[in-house]
């Protein structure tokens, strides 16, 4: 987020420009209403000016977006300025490195850090890359060695290369036009290259295949298209950047889903 005018606002999956604070109030006021629901269902009831509200942002955040995040916060009433310490806005990696000690504590036969010991925790997220480097000074107490750091460099990175594989066998404006037509589905394909990119390493043997779930709505899109598809298979010039000898598409007529078996070798 920056806080020139020009640029301040956000680009939904139908092209549409919202500004960022009506998405991240909106956010924060759901995640408020969530987890005070969560709290009723435990029969805990506390006064919500009692309670302390801890926000995570990026370690490469400046103290604008910050401040931006601090604002929107109190816009979704999670907090007020006449409770200062009522949110604390955290790096994310720091968190992590608290999370690690205290799994450290809840662990004590297996590796622990002593004194004087020192670490680099690396937070690899979707969108970013942060990384804090820590020395520890005593329980549950660490010194920065240098400031916190990072780049987006995250993981989304992956997904943006499948839709460049998807914009590639079937064509560009065909892309763009069933995210326009058809948002839902096309959320759902997001959703479901993230879901296949976290489950690569999760099998045992790992064969060199991976597969992508198609929403209805795309077989339906491009069913019309299969031979096209298939000489923009045979013509892929990304089959000996990736290092695929092939691309298989299994089409299953009763349940209209298709699967992209990539070869990440």
């Amino acid at each position: 987020t920056t806080t020139n005018e020009d640029h301040a606002q956000l680009k939904l999956v139908n092209d549409a420009k919202v500004k960022p604070d009506i998405v991240f109030v909106g956010i924060l006021k759901w995640c408020k209403s969530e987890a005070m629901k969560c709290l009723s269902k435990e029969k805990w009831k506390p006064q919500e000016e009692n309670i302390q509200w801890v926000l995570t942002v990026p370690a490469i955040w400046d103290e604008t977006a910050k401040g931006l995040m601090r604002q929107w916060a109190q816009q979704a009433k999670i907090w007020s300025p006449s409770t200062p310490s009522q949110l604390i806005i955290a790096l994310e990696p720091e968190c992590a490195s608290i999370a690690m000690m205290l799994e450290m504590e809840n662990n004590p036969n297996k590796v622990q850090f002593q004194k004087g010991d020192c670490y680099m925790m690396m937070d690899l997220g979707a969108g970013t890359a942060d990384m804090v480097c820590h020395e520890i000074t005593g329980p549950f107490e660490v010194k920065e060695m240098i400031a916190s750091f990072g780049g987006p460099w995250g993981s989304s990175y992956i997904d943006q290369d499948v839709l460049k594989i998807f914009d590639e066998f079937f064509g560009k404006d065909d892309m763009q036009k069933f995210r326009k037509e058809y948002r839902s589905a096309y959320l759902d394909l997001l959703f479901n290259i993230e879901k296949s990119k976290c489950r690569f390493f999760q099998n045992e043997e790992i064969d060199g295949t991976n597969n992508i779930q198609i929403p209805s709505e795309f077989y339906n899109f491009t069913k019309n298209k299969i031979k096209e598809l298939k000489v923009s298979i045979s013509n892929c010039k990304y089959q000996n950047e990736s290092g695929f000898d092939s691309v298989n598409i299994f089409i299953y007529s009763y349940c209209f889903f298709f699967f992209f078996f990539f070869f990440f070798v």
